[in-house]
């Protein structure tokens, strides 16, 4: 007879990468959790229907539904809206479209931000860091979005900073946003 393996939880990895999804896969398993993946939003939507995941990462930039647009329509529906998001993209301070993005993810205050920005490419500690996280918060019943972590990198938000009996958050980036210290 077969033993059933216990997991840490369910991730769905969407990103549009074959060969970075299958590395992340291969991070999340090796860790423990229990894997899906998709190759965008829509092929996500679709899994997500079938299954919501314990966790989705989430790249920005893909084929046929965005990141963005992905984002948007999950954590606007109920039965999605509690599941942790971690963003995993190569979108960067000096991308061009950088500000573009970080607006699309900031600007629609009835949604809750993503639980946390990690920037490509992903070492397998911080990975498996920012998930155990974020899937603890959520077994503990905390709902509320959790405050953005962010890379040892300059992150797409911008600085580390430290808000008040929340922890560390990931203030926007850009002269169109505030500018956080991190104290250094």
């Amino acid at each position: 007879m077969g033993e059933t393996k216990k997991t840490l939880g369910s991730v769905l990895v969407v990103e549009d990468e074959q060969d970075y999804a299958a590395l992340l896969a291969a991070m999340l398993r090796d860790g423990g959790y229990e894997v899906q993946l998709a190759y965008d939003g829509m092929e996500a939507l679709e899994k997500m229907q079938e299954r919501v995941p314990d966790l989705i990462t989430l790249d920005i930039r893909m084929p046929r539904k965005a990141g963005i647009r992905f984002f948007r329509e999950i954590k606007s529906q109920p039965r999605f809206r509690d599941v942790p998001l971690v963003v995993v993209t190569g979108l960067t301070v000096g991308d061009r479209d950088m500000e573009t993005y970080i607006r699309c993810f900031l600007e629609v205050e009835h949604l809750p931000r993503p639980d946390a920005y990690l920037e490509k490419p992903v070492e397998a500690d911080q990975l498996l860091a920012v998930v155990g996280r974020a899937i603890r918060r959520r077994g503990e019943g905390d709902t509320t979005p959790a405050p953005l972590q962010g890379t040892s990198h300059t992150p797409l938000w911008g600085v580390v900073t430290e808000r008040p009996n929340e922890g560390s958050i990931v203030a926007a980036a850009g002269d169109a946003f505030p500018r956080a210290s991190n104290g250094a």
